[in-house]
């Protein structure tokens, strides 16, 4: 029966009707009837608030809102949920309009503190358990992640230690680009004025070493050029080119004074192996004597050899661990025995390393 209509009741009338109780019990009935249905939804017309005294409302099926124009911050809007432009809100006790929904997403600006204009959609933070990796994105794209802003980077090993990445005091921002690749073999780690790094074994720039190692040996070769008589009035050694082989020493008369090799290396560097080329016809022998020869001292002997045979003939002194000292020269003494006219020396060559 619509809202409004009349229940047609038999109402009785006092004085009148002598049958009243039935006419009562009759309407009140009709009444009954009327009411004992479910009211519906068009039956009701809610103008005003509605207090529920603090009781729950259950077996709810949706809530369906209206759009507010804004977030509620007012005293009087604490508690209340809401939407606004599409999204859900809750305003806090501090009456704080607190956004839950963003771009059909959660609102991450309301969870941990992570914020920034337009947050929601495509720009997400989440957990990659295949790779046990967290995941910044920018955008749906699968190469979109998003930059990221921080004082220090720790790197764990997977232990308790952790490796720090950190930042000096800075005049300005710069930024480094890494290569795009390792090298295929071992190479020096550069970079260029723009902060491109490069891995490359060849140095454009000057390099300044103020002590540079090297574990590995070297050798320093030198001529028979660099040679010197030790007397100078000395006619046991002659110096051209006695065949076609190049310019070398060779005996020439049955004195026994010695040829003089300068050893020219540096502070710190370690003389290990010296060895002496020499051509000998006559099965002749040289004593060659490494020396050191310190400033205000007197030189001293630091290794021997004596060449032995006919032909070519290496002469070496080895087992050598002399450190090249400061205020410190060092040379090879080659003395001939009484012959003239059998040997021939070549070069030298020193082995060395910088330890």
């Amino acid at each position: 029966m619509p809202i409004g209509s009349s229940l047609g009741l038999t109402l009785p009338t006092p004085g009148v009707t002598t049958d009243w109780g039935d006419d009562i019990n009759t309407a009140l009935e009709t009444i009954a009837e009327a009411v004992e249905g479910q009211v519906s939804a068009d039956a009701l017309n809610i103008n005003d608030d509605i207090s529920f005294g603090d009781h729950d409302i259950t077996e709810m099926g949706t809530i369906q809102f209206t759009n507010e124009s804004a977030g509620l911050t007012g005293t009087s809007d604490v508690r209340k949920v809401y939407t606004s432009a599409g999204d859900l809100y809750f305003t806090d006790a501090s009456q704080n309009a607190i956004r839950l929904t963003a771009g059909g997403a959660l609102n991450a600006a309301s969870l941990s503190g992570i914020t920034g204009a337009g947050y929601g959609g495509d720009t997400t933070v989440n957990w990659d358990s295949g790779t046990d990796t967290y995941q910044l994105k920018s955008g749906a794209g699968a190469s979109d992640y998003a930059k990221v802003a921080c004082e220090s980077v720790k790197l764990s090993d997977g232990s308790a230690n952790f490796l720090t990445l950190d930042t000096p005091s800075l005049a300005s921002d710069y930024t480094i680009t890494f290569p795009a690749a390792v090298p295929a073999a071992a190479a020096f780690l550069q970079s260029d004025t723009s902060g491109t790094i490069t891995f490359s074994n060849t140095i454009a720039q000057t390099v300044t070493v103020s002590d540079l190692k090297l574990t590995s040996n070297r050798s320093q070769m030198i001529h028979a050029s660099a040679g010197q008589p030790s007397r100078e009035a000395d006619d046991t050694w002659a110096f051209g080119a006695f065949s076609a082989s190049g310019y070398r020493w060779q005996t020439v008369t049955n004195d026994t004074y010695p040829l003089i090799f300068p050893i020219t290396l540096d502070i710190d560097d370690r003389i290990k192996e010296v060895h002496i080329y020499v051509t000998d016809t006559a099965n002749r022998q040289l004593v060659c004597t490494v020396y050191s020869d310190a400033y205000n001292g007197n030189p001293s002997s630091i290794g021997t050899a004596t060449s032995n045979g006919s032909g070519t003939v290496i002469a070496s002194i080895t087992g050598l661990t002399t450190t090249v000292a400061n205020l410190t020269s060092y040379y090879l003494e080659v003395a001939p025995e009484a012959h003239a006219d059998d040997v021939q020396v070549h070069m030298v060559r020193v082995v060395y390393d910088r330890p």
